[in-house]
């Protein structure tokens, strides 16, 4: 063989391996981004919820007006009719400011159960410190959120607001129950094998 023919050869070996590593090189980072960017929509998701519960739950009877408007803002979907219908029922603003009601929330923890680029459900746990009248008494209630949320351009908002309480878990736990093919009790161990 010749030398030109080895020539060729090794150029070519060299040209397939490099549009090789090009190409992996390729997919890794598309990889990486696509991975980064769904870490990041985790984490501007979970910050822009638990603002969303520290405006909507903590006031002031100086600034329950500027909150409603706040929570307004980060509320979209069935979240901001739920929202609407609340402050409309119970007249929030004027029972606020006519009863000097105090709330300060705390943000226990938050997590994120799942997401994507453009969607998150996220569960809160906070604590709502709430006084009246300027009284000393503070009543303490704790609480889970569960927020559905979804991207809308660089914001994120809240599209669904439920509400955890101990009879509501153990109502969506009997209709889990009620489903064909759902069982609480586990699957048996299988049998052991005799040894010879």
């Amino acid at each position: 063989m010749s030398r030109r023919f080895w020539v060729w050869t090794v150029s070519l070996l060299t040209v397939a391996l490099l549009v090789a590593g090009a190409v992996i090189t390729t997919i890794v980072g598309l990889d990486y981004r696509d991975t980064k960017l769904a870490e990041d929509a985790r984490g501007e998701a979970l910050d822009a919820g638990k603002q969303t519960a520290a405006v909507m739950f903590g006031y002031q009877p100086d600034n329950v007006e500027q909150h409603v408007a706040d929570t307004k803002k980060s509320l979209s979907g069935a979240a901001e009719k739920q929202y609407d219908e609340i402050i409309k029922e119970s007249n929030l603003v004027a029972e606020v400011q006519k009863q000097q009601v105090k709330s300060e929330v705390s943000i226990q923890d938050a997590g994120v159960v799942n997401s994507t680029r453009d969607t998150a459900l996220l569960l809160i746990f906070m604590n709502q410190s709430v006084t009246k009248g300027g009284k000393d008494l503070v009543s303490v209630n704790a609480s889970r959120l569960q927020y559905s949320m979804e991207r809308s351009g660089d914001q994120w908002k809240v599209t669904n607001i439920d509400i955890l309480t101990d009879d509501s878990v153990k109502a969506r736990l009997a209709e889990e129950d009620d489903k064909p093919g759902a069982s609480t009790v586990p699957a048996p161990a299988p049998a052991p094998v005799p040894t010879p």
